[in-house]
Order: structure tokens, then sequence, then C-alpha cells
């Protein structure tokens, strides 16, 4: 953990020299990747989506104005079948080092449905955090998308094809929120050769402003890719500083 921090807290020294605290935008990567275990290593435990014992760290990357390289600046190591019990002071703990160092600079974090939860959320409105982070559907949020999958369905019967359509509304959890946030869905109909036709929706909160689709695509879509990295079977391409600004409203 130390050796953690200290690596986390290099990485931004060096950049907050080089940019001489200069930097006007940073976008935040935050994510969950799997790492087996090879052995009975303490901390190994078996997690059901993976089917196998290992660990669950938590990474975080930044990405620096215009520039397109993601630098990595905090890692923590967690047991195979770790929760959400972390996320909050690992997110906090992140987005405070980054502001310490470029304490003008515009944030957004973007994450998957691993840190949508309400302390997270809150944490971001307080802070004036801008942020895209995915979400697992429920049956408030599919009932909002069965219109775009129907349309989407209707295409694709027509197409042959994967046929896409964005939903754009306001959701409420008024258990947990204490206002209604703007949710994307993708609402798609995937198709391959040999297989039926299968629905997938996928759902992102976010506070940008900017079309449904530009959003997902352009912005949540581009986040770090750490599960497809860990693989080496992908490479990252983060969505130009610009365009983002233009997007924070």
């Amino acid at each position: 953990m130390v050796a953690a921090e200290a690596m986390g807290c290099a990485v931004l020294d060096r950049h907050q020299g080089r940019l001489r605290k200069s930097a006007e935008r940073i976008i935040i990567d935050v994510d969950a990747t799997w790492d087996a275990a090879h052995g009975e290593q303490q901390g190994a435990l078996f997690n059901g989506l993976y089917g196998d014992h290992g660990f669950l760290p938590l990474l975080a990357f930044v990405q620096l104005d215009d520039e397109q390289e993601q630098y990595l600046v905090a890692a923590l190591l967690r047991p195979g079948n770790a929760g959400n019990d972390d996320v909050l002071s690992f997110v906090t703990g992140v987005i405070e080092k980054v502001k310490e160092r470029f304490p003008k600079a515009e944030l957004t974090l973007r994450a998957d449905a691993g840190f949508a939860i309400p302390a997270v959320f809150e944490y971001l409105d307080d802070h004036k955090i801008r942020y895209a982070i995915g979400m697992s559907g429920n049956s408030v949020l599919k009932e909002q998308a069965e219109p775009g999958r129907q349309i989407a369905r209707a295409l694709s019967a027509a197409s042959g094809v994967s046929e896409r359509v964005y939903v754009d509304k306001q959701y409420e959890t008024k258990r947990s929120w204490p206002h209604s946030r703007r949710v994307i869905t993708k609402a798609e109909v995937t198709r391959y050769p040999g297989r039926m036709p299968r629905d997938n929706a996928r759902f992102v909160i976010t506070d940008l402003v900017g079309s449904a689709d530009f959003v997902y695509e352009e912005i949540y879509s581009r986040r770090g890719d750490v599960e497809n990295l860990r693989q080496g079977t992908e490479e990252r391409h983060p969505l130009g500083q610009d365009q983002l600004h233009e997007l924070r409203g």
C-alpha cells in the first residue's frame, strides 16, 4: 500500500512539474480488473463472475488536457471477492491528490457500474466533479429502455445487422438520491452469424451535456478499458479534451 501510494504521488508530482500546474482539464478513469492467482496467496479468493481464485484490484488513470497518453496514478490490491466498501475512499483519495496538484483543473470521472453508489454521486456533486458512470439495469431503467429496444428490434429485423438506439431520460431513486440524474440508455440488438438476435441494454448516469450517442460513444466508451488491457488485446482511444470541454456545458 505504501509503495502504491508513493508511486501515484510520484507520477502526479512529475506531471505537475512538467505542466507547471497549468492543466485545464483532466479525465480520471477508475476501474477494477481481475488478477488470477497461481497458488495459495493470501486474499486470493473465489469470484463467481470470473469463475476463478484471484484478486480484484482497483486502478486509476489520468489523462491531462489534449494528451493522448493515460497515466496510472493509483492501485489498490483487494481480495478476489471484494465488494464496493472501499470504492468511495479510493475515488476520493485519487481526486484529492489530483486536485492538490492541479487546483484549477476541471475534473471528469469515468467509471463502470461498480462505482455507481450513492456516496460516490454525492461526493462528485458536492465537489463539482463531472462524471459518466455505468449503472446496472433495474426494473425502472429497463422500462424506460423498452421503447428504444422496440425501435432497435425493428431496425435490426429490417437491416439484418446489429442496430442501436439511444434513450435519454431523467432517472430518480427516491430512497438514495436527493434529485434526479440524467441516464443515457444504449438499447441495442446484436446479431452474429449463426446466432439468434440478442437484446443488449446499457445504462450510463452522467451530468455531461450533449447528444446521448455522443456522450455514450465518445465519452463513456472511451474510458480506460483495464479489462481489455489486462489481456493485451486492445488499445485505448481517449477522447479529445476539446470535445469533452464542450460537453461540460
